[in-house]
């Protein structure tokens, strides 16, 4: 079974913020007559295109680009599901003009949803706004810690997962409990099931055809039962964490003088005219989530307040400060997405071999070149490379091992009863057992060692 011509090709474009997605996309769509399919869930908001830093309209070389300014400030944030919906009409009406789309954005759970059929829990419609589900649900508007308890009795398996102070992931499994009547963990299960079994008849349906395993097909054939809904091919966009940094805290130093701030100051003042008319704004979700907004309210609320010139530069330094920590935190869980998630998923369905990591540490045009090389394979049937040949940092990254390994950390959850402190990677535990602070606390007292030890000793051992 040798590689073909696919027949709905589909290319996606991830990576974490700062690495050159747009760029890239841009560059392949002129190559391939494609098309652009946004997959950022801030750059569907209409406006403010520097805090939600959308492509500049010069760089997009008059490639068509959807998906883009959709909603206004006030609506709600889409569901996967609504973003699926939509992004699919789109992708069939370029390729019905015999284009190919081209789907790139930073909201990596968007574009999982819409490569993988059954891949995100099945969210209802967002016809509830945040208030009116807490009128219905009063345990959704309580404290995470509140909010995590209830999960326990309901959910304790997904209660395990999450983090005692991630409210947003709790409040969510507690909303499908409460909407759909089913707990999210047996979602998951479900899905989990319905893809192995699927795995398992197509592998019999297989081998009752052939006679022989055929080794030339490798991960880049997909199956027919395969849970991808397109004939996908996906390039991580990469750089090097420690260059990313230098490179994002210069781009949030260039996106305050292109007039972030100014932006800021107008979402501020959109909220301010919302509560005015009694309309309630959730600044945990949409476009109220945007970097720098938040880091830069204390600036503008001292704006408002007629601070002088020194606390004004006080404000805005700290602001720009936060801003650029915000923004590496971002781009360390959008890679994180994709080695935990995305990467996992693609082996899951045999589809390994579709992902393609372009190091953005090697000149541009060598990122560039390879993805030109590989989308002409990909299009044109032919046997694609393997993916970890490409570089050594693709050689290094996509180990397998190191992958399962991730994988295996990735549901982590450790609760440390005697600093009150919980982690959420086994890496993390080992750095806090081995902190000063939780050394100074298992340390007993001098007058009362054997007893201060053996009580000790049973904290530690039970948090194990």
């Amino acid at each position: 079974m040798l590689p073909t011509v696919p027949l709905k090709p589909l290319i996606a474009v991830v990576g974490a913020t700062g690495t050159g997605k747009s760029q890239l996309a841009v560059f392949l769509a002129e190559k391939f007559n494609g098309e652009i399919i946004n997959a950022d869930a801030l750059q569907l908001y209409k406006g403010l295109p520097i805090a939600t830093n959308k492509i500049p309209l010069i760089e997009r070389h008059d490639i068509p680009h959807h998906l883009l300014d959709c909603i206004g400030l006030h609506e709600e944030p889409w569901t996967a599901n609504r973003f699926v919906r939509e992004a699919s009409i789109v992708i069939d009406k370029v390729r019905g003009k015999g284009k190919l789309p081209i789907l790139v954005g930073g909201t990596h759970y968007y574009t999982q949803s819409l490569l993988f059929e059954g891949a995100a829990v099945d969210e209802t419609e967002a016809y509830l706004s945040t208030e009116e589900q807490e009128k219905r649900w009063p345990i959704l508007g309580k404290g995470s810690e509140e909010m995590l308890e209830e999960l326990k009795k309901i959910d304790p398996a997904m209660a395990r997962k999450w983090h005692p102070k991630d409210a947003r992931k709790i409040r969510r499994s507690l909303q499908i409990w409460l909407e759909t009547g089913k707990k999210a963990s047996e979602i998951y299960s479900e899905q989990r099931l319905a893809r192995n079994i699927s795995d398992v008849v197509d592998s019999v349906e297989e081998l009752s055809r052939t006679a022989l395993f055929d080794s030339r097909a490798g991960p880049e054939v997909l199956s027919k039962h395969s849970s991808l809904r397109y004939d996908t091919l996906v390039f991580w966009v990469y750089r090097d964490p420690e260059a990313l940094k230098e490179r994002l805290d210069k781009r949030v130093d260039e996106m305050i003088t292109q007039g972030l701030l100014a932006e800021v100051e107008y979402m501020d003042a959109n909220s301010r005219e919302q509560r005015r008319v009694g309309t309630l704004v959730d600044t945990t979700k949409g476009i109220w989530i945007a970097i720098g907004y938040k880091e830069f309210r204390d600036y503008i609320d001292a704006i408002r307040g007629g601070a002088d010139v020194l606390r004004l530069a006080n404000h805005r330094r700290i602001g720009a400060e936060l801003t650029k920590i915000a923004t590496r935190q971002y781009a360390k869980r959008q890679d994180r997405w994709i080695r935990l998630k995305l990467v996992k998923a693609l082996a899951e369905v045999q589809a390994e071999g579709r992902l393609f990591l372009l190091d953005r540490g090697d000149e541009a045009t060598s990122a560039e070149t390879t993805a030109y090389d590989v989308t002409c394979a990909f299009l044109g049937g032919k046997p694609l490379s393997k993916p970890r040949s490409l570089s050594q940092t693709a050689w290094a990254i996509l180990d397998p091992t190191k992958m399962a390994t991730q994988n295996a950390n990735d549901d982590y959850v450790r609760y440390c009863s005697l600093c009150g402190t919980t982690v959420t990677t086994k890496r993390s535990w080992n750095d806090h057992t081995n902190s000063r602070k939780h050394k100074a606390l298992l340390k007993p007292p001098r007058n009362f060692i054997y007893q201060g030890q053996e009580t000790a000793q049973a904290i530690h051992a039970g948090d194990e």
